[in-house]
This record gives structure tokens, sequence and C-alpha cells, in this order.
């Protein structure tokens, strides 16, 4: 596929990001080789993707402990193993529990309107939909078209 056929990205994100990858690359390699995948036979753009997604998984953080035992770790490695210093290390956040409470999933309302997180949030249930699975159309009354497949 050319690249930004689907969306070019920004310029700046294409160098963050490389620049991320670049810092953290035996990490970024080792777990994508682990998961079957050569970054370097790739495509940029599909690259690029898996280090994106790569890059967002490893900033979700779940506790203030999670937070300092990653940022620690990563700087003794780099100091004792590369003989250098680890260039995204982070002191402790001053507000991570601002951040850390239980949230909801569906941050908007019905008008677009954000709504601000509340601890012990429980999505309601949703019975699951019914369907006839023999007939031409098993989710009639539910969508409008037949689904594609």
């Amino acid at each position: 596929m050319d690249f930004g056929d689907v969306c070019k990205p920004p310029h700046a994100g294409v160098i963050g990001l490389t620049e991320w990858a670049l810092e953290l690359w035996h990490y970024i390699n080792g777990r994508c080789l682990l998961n079957g995948i050569n970054l370097k036979e790739l495509e940029v753009s599909d690259m690029l993707d898996v280090i994106h997604y790569l890059f967002e998984e490893d900033a979700v953080i779940s506790s203030e402990a999670e937070f300092e035992t990653k940022n620690n770790a990563r700087d003794i490695i780099y100091e004792t193993v590369y003989d250098r210093k680890f260039a995204y290390s982070a002191k402790k956040s001053k507000n991570f529990d601002e951040y850390s409470d239980d949230y909801s999933s569906e941050p908007f309302d019905k008008s677009g309107n954000y709504v601000p997180p509340t601890k012990n949030y429980v999505k309601p249930y949703i019975p699951p939909t019914d369907f006839d699975p023999d007939a031409s159309n098993p989710y009639s009354g539910v969508l409008r078209e037949t689904p594609l497949g």
C-alpha cells in the first residue's frame, strides 16, 4: 500500500515515533520478534503502525508502582547495559492519583458533551442481540442491511 493512502501522518509524529522506537529498539524489536514480526522486513507504513501500537500500549500505566518500576528498571538497564542514560526517564508524577481512578470508557454523553470520570463506574448491562441464524437476514429489525460476509 502506498504510504498515505489511508491517512498521511504528520511529519512530527513520524519523527517522534521513530526517535522513541530507536531509543527503545531492543525492547521494541524483542517484542516484535517474540510475536513473529521482523520490523526490518515491513513496509515503512506498516512498521510505523506497529511502532505506534507499541507506543500506545507502553504508555498505559495502571498504578504509581507500575510507573516507578518500569521507569527505574529502564534507567538501570540503559545505564548498566548500554552505558548511557535512558532518554525518556521521568520523575514521579506529582498528580498520578488524579488520573488513576476508575473511569467510564465512554467519556461523552449522547449530546457529545464531555463527562468527567467517576469512581467505581459500572457499565449498564446490555442484553445480547436476538437473531435467527437460519433467516436470510438474521439481524432483521436490528440492522438495515444484511452484514457482509
